[in-house]
């Protein structure tokens, strides 16, 4: 059970991406899941490494949309 309290900072510049696979449902019908899944982690893969390259992180992976924050300073 929680107190009540919120703790937050903010932040002057900082900037969130969701990036959606338009189109997933129609890529992937009829795919096996093993190949739908072999697709994602291919993609999710080279978005790992663009995160590394420009220091963002990432926060979230759900189903085919990627959460990703750039700004946030590291502690």
């Amino acid at each position: 059970e929680g107190t009540g309290i919120v703790y937050a900072e903010a932040y002057k510049e900082v900037t969130i991406i969701f990036a959606e696979v338009v189109g997933f449902q129609q890529i992937t019908v009829g795919m096996p899941p093993q190949e739908m899944l072999q697709v994602l982690n291919n993609l999710f893969c080279k978005w790992d490494v663009l995160c590394e390259t420009y220091r963002a992180e990432k926060i979230k992976i759900i189903g085919d949309i990627y959460m990703v924050a750039c700004g946030v300073p590291n502690r």
